[in-house]
């Protein structure tokens, strides 16, 4: 299950006394009464807007009508704007993608866009550049989005979508990256040298079978270590050749010197003694002032289990974490927004610094 719809609104355009955003705002007021939710408690609006200076007047004046969220800025999304325009397939669309990323809990990008046209509040909106992971605070409920859209004729719709929640109440974690990454890290375990060389040679037989190393290394982190090992060979690599050299590479390493250590020659990584067995868990975190802008962005796209993890933690991750201080939340990607950007992340020192600690805990 990826989404709930909690629900729908409907509204003609040739309804007596009607005219411009009035259709698509009753469509909005019915799908909230139909939900029995408070509108700040939804993020993200994926709506049909795709650069018509009408259709996305209309559905901005829609918008506006409702509260701020408790995040602060309502993310804006738009299918059309990426895909180009789907015809009476485009509703439909747009709710998939809306359902897709409350499952991955991802705020997607806008493709290509730059600036608003005239008219689009800087204060109340936010339209991404890069994928981001979907903080919130739980206290303030489950993730919401809304999807809206407008016919020609001026009728309009809107539906509201939950994420869904598994019966032990946990969101369902997305553990692997969704974004292709072009290089892998691959682990085998064993006991001891030769169990090491035999986890070598099983991997080289899956590689036979797919050539795919991001797959392959999510194939294997699924599969994790085994309970009795104690040693483990780790391999950065980005094509399958390029696996299969440091494959044989470390084996010959531990078959000729397997108390000698490897760091990082053709990608292999090899110590005979770890340290983590009976070492213990230490924080390490970077001078305060090392904040730059993205911090924090690349952690809930790579590893978000970590997120989920802490999310299931603590009520306020989101307002611990303070996202909006590293990864600007601007409707207008032109000119100077970089400087603007960064004068506004050190305007407020001790905030920032709190929230750089935060960050060194993830």
């Amino acid at each position: 299950m990826y989404a709930v719809v909690r629900g729908i609104g409907v509204a003609g355009g040739d309804l007596p006394g009607t005219r411009g955003s009035e259709p698509l705002g009753l469509a909005i007021e019915r799908a909230l009464e139909a939900a029995r939710i408070d509108a700040a408690t939804i993020d993200y609006v994926e709506c049909d807007a795709a650069g018509d200076p009408h259709s996305d007047g209309v559905h901005l004046d829609a918008l506006r009508t409702l509260p701020p969220p408790h995040s602060g800025r309502r993310t804006l999304g738009s299918l059309a704007a990426c895909a180009g325009e789907t015809g009476a397939s485009g509703g439909l669309a747009s709710l998939i993608k809306a359902a897709l990323c409350l499952r991955h809990t991802l705020l997607p990008p806008l493709t290509g866009y730059r600036q608003p046209r005239a008219g689009l509040d800087s204060d109340a909106f936010h339209v991404p550049q890069r994928a981001q992971h979907w903080l919130r605070d739980r206290a303030d409920g489950p993730r919401r989005a809304a999807i809206t859209t407008i016919t020609a004729d001026g009728a309009a719709a809107c539906a509201i979508l939950e994420e869904h929640a598994r019966r032990s109440g946990k969101t369902p974690v997305r553990v692997e990256s969704i974004v292709p990454n072009e290089r892998a890290v691959h682990a085998v375990y064993g006991r001891d040298a030769a169990e090491l060389r035999s986890s070598l040679s099983s991997l080289r037989k899956r590689l036979e079978d797919c050539d795919d190393v991001s797959r392959l290394a999510r194939a294997e982190a699924h599969r994790g270590a085994p309970g009795d090992a104690s040693l483990a060979v780790s391999i950065v690599a980005g094509s399958a050749p390029e696996l299969r050299q440091s494959i044989e590479e470390a084996s010959r390493q531990l078959d000729a010197h397997p108390q000698r250590p490897i760091a990082g020659k053709f990608g292999i990584y090899y110590a005979p003694h770890p340290l983590a067995p009976r070492g213990r868990l230490a924080f390490v975190f970077p001078g305060s002032g090392n904040h730059f802008l993205g911090m924090g962005g690349a952690i809930g796209i790579e590893w978000p289990h970590v997120l989920h993890a802490l999310d299931a933690q603590t009520q306020r991750l989101r307002s611990q974490l303070q996202p909006e201080r590293f990864l600007p939340q601007r409707v207008d990607w032109s000119g100077a927004w970089r400087a603007d950007a960064e004068r506004r992340m050190n305007a407020d020192v001790v905030h920032t610094i709190l929230a750089q600690v935060a960050y060194g805990v993830v």
